[in-house]
């Protein structure tokens, strides 16, 4: 409470009141005209309250204590010295286990508790999804994608972007890639750097590379991810290992390395993990070890009439290989052919096995799917492939062709009916052969350049794309395009079988024709021989001259007996044909 004082002198003149007879000063009579404008309004009754009833409720909770601990764990908890890739090692192992004295003792006393598990697995449900509907294959998903990055070539010479590949440990948050403008690129544009980029922040690299040569295409190691190898434009191979220093370690020797560029690169799932091999448009195909940079452990020659034969080879741009099967590898050329071959051969002309033929151009990606390693990709020219390796004579299933050409694209890992391509109108297509067979479930367009590059990573939520600019491009997926169905793989699985089935029984109709055709062409040259077809053809001559002097007398003769029946019949033979046929 605040009170004030005031003197009343600060008042002013005490006010004087009296009384006074009142004094009309205006008079407004009313106007009726104002009364046709009047509008009832009919009275409404709402209720307004301030605030919504609430109550307040107080419980208390137990504290739980969280720890975390980690621990040492390797795949299958085989040895250090034991590769579980490796399949002959692994079958070694387990057979010098299963010798042990303490192996049966040690598997009775596994199987009680694995037994009561199982037991109290099936009596509860542990997997069961609550609150959840099952996906139907009616159900028409919203697929949707927005840029969540861009990462531009530093240099600001707009160099395009060869080749993306995902850090193996960190997923979507690191990111290599390649830069190289081959268009004269050593006298325009003299700048050979590639880059490591931490993909939260898009305006610095986190580290760059310094090769000798522009770098056409570079990929991690699996073991080692601090080890990485580039192909380069003069043919070396370069090893670089970044904890080190940002130049190469490494060469491997110009005379024994490509004559051409280094295409396509991969390692190989081996014991020491130093392994990798390469190819490229001289023709071959060569296998390095880190270790001894001096020679190539292995070379092929990519011909196709497995003679060896280094002139008429074709040139290598994309290469397979799967840990699955640790001796087989594949290999795209630039002439449209994809080559199934094997290192366990024992001369050179039987490495090369089956050839997959469709591509009128340079076959850009080679892929195998994730879940049915039989089963894989292709993209070139302007249609992608899906191919099962039992049936190379013809694809499975094929895009419908695109009005540009498709460079790239590759497998979603989560997801075994999930792809994706890259075109050089700036689109990237997003094909979901679980809904939609027909077209691709979701297109986006980034740019008005040739999208060179593509990459995805490990979960299937980002996706990298690289212009012909030098701008990458990090997309961010929709759940619906990287969350796995339930029944996807059995889907995927039905419709590869229906599709195999289908081909098989195409190419067997092929077949049965073709021997048809040689059997009667055998029959027929044994049946009659040059005299006795001489003949029969005489005979055929013969007959029809007799057959077409015989319509000419019976016209001649209905004409003598009834004209009206003459030009009836001249009538309807001039608009009908008449076919004989004579057999023998």
């Amino acid at each position: 409470v605040f009170g004030y004082s005031k003197f009343r002198s600060a008042f002013g003149r005490w006010p004087s009141f009296h009384d006074k007879e009142s004094e009309t000063l205006i008079d407004i009579p009313p106007d009726h005209n104002l009364s046709k404008l009047f509008q009832r309004r009919f009275q409404i009754d709402r209720e307004i309250d301030a605030c919504s009833p609430m109550s307040a409720k107080e419980i208390n909770t137990t504290h739980i204590k969280n720890t975390t601990f980690g621990i040492n764990h390797m795949e299958g908890g085989w040895p250090k010295d034991i590769s579980y890739l490796d399949q002959d090692q692994t079958v070694r192992y387990r057979k010098k286990a299963e010798r042990e004295e303490s192996y049966i003792p040690t598997m009775n006393n596994l199987c009680k508790s694995m037994e009561e598990c199982i037991q109290q697995n099936n009596s509860i449900d542990i997997y069961v999804r609550y609150f959840a509907k099952e996906p139907l294959l009616e159900y028409h998903p919203e697929v949707s994608a927005s840029v969540a990055y861009n990462l531009r070539d530093p240099s600001g010479l707009g160099r395009g972007v060869s080749c993306l590949t995902f850090h193996p440990n960190e997923g979507s948050e690191k990111i290599g890639v390649v830069h190289c403008d081959l268009d004269f690129e050593e006298i325009l544009k003299p700048c050979y750097e590639s880059y490591i980029w931490r993909v939260e922040n898009p305006f610095q690299p986190e580290q760059i590379l310094y090769p000798t040569s522009p770098m056409l295409t570079m990929q991690y190691n699996y073991k080692d991810s601090n080890l990485i190898a580039g192909g380069q434009h003069n043919g070396q191979v370069a090893f670089f290992d970044i904890r080190k220093s940002s130049k190469p370690i490494s060469f491997t020797e110009k005379s024994i390395s490509h004559t051409e560029p280094v295409n396509s690169l991969i390692w190989i799932q081996s014991k020491t993990g130093f392994e990798c091999f390469t190819c490229s448009t001289d023709g071959q195909v060569l296998w390095w070890d880190m270790r001894n940079l001096n020679e190539h452990a292995d070379q092929m020659c990519i011909d196709s009439t497995r003679n060896n034969d280094i002139n008429i080879a074709e040139g290598g741009i994309s290469l397979e290989y799967s840990p699955t099967v640790p001796t087989k590898f594949m290999v795209g050329t630039e002439q449209g052919n994809v080559y199934s071959c094997t290192r366990r051969a024992k001369n050179p002309g039987e490495k090369i096995g089956q050839v997959f033929s469709e591509h009128l151009g340079p076959v850009y990606l080679l892929e195998r799917n994730f879940y049915l390693y039989k089963i894989f990709l292709t993209v070139g020219d302007y249609h992608a492939d899906i191919w099962s390796e039992d049936f190379p004579h013809s694809a499975l299933w094929k895009t419908p062709m695109y009005n540009s050409h498709v460079l790239h694209g590759g497998w979603s890992p989560p997801r075994p009916a999930v792809f994706f391509l890259s075109k050089a109108d700036g689109t990237v297509d997003v094909w979901d052969l679980m809904y939609k067979q027909k077209g691709p479930e979701y297109s986006i367009k980034l740019c008005d350049e040739r999208l060179f590059s593509l990459a995805v990573e490990e979960k299937g939520e980002f996706i990298a794309v690289g212009s012909e600019s030098g701008d990458t491009y990090i997309l961010q997926m929709s759940s619906e395009v990287f969350e796995p169905q339930n029944t996807e793989k059995n889907f995927f699985l039905f419709m590869t079988e229906r599709e195999a089935r289908r081909e098989k029984f195409l190419s067997d109709k092929e077949k049965d024709k073709k021997v048809v055709k040689a059997q009667m062409a055998a029959a027929a040259s044994t049946l009659f021989s040059e005299k006795e077809k001489e003949e029969i053809s005489e005979l055929l001559n013969q007959t029809t001259d007799i057959f077409y002097e015989t319509i000419k007398d019976e016209k001649k003769k209905l004409t003598q007996q009834s004209p009206q029946l003459s030009k009836v019949l001249l009538h309807w033979h001039c608009n009908h044909q008449l076919s004989v046929k004579i057999v023998i």
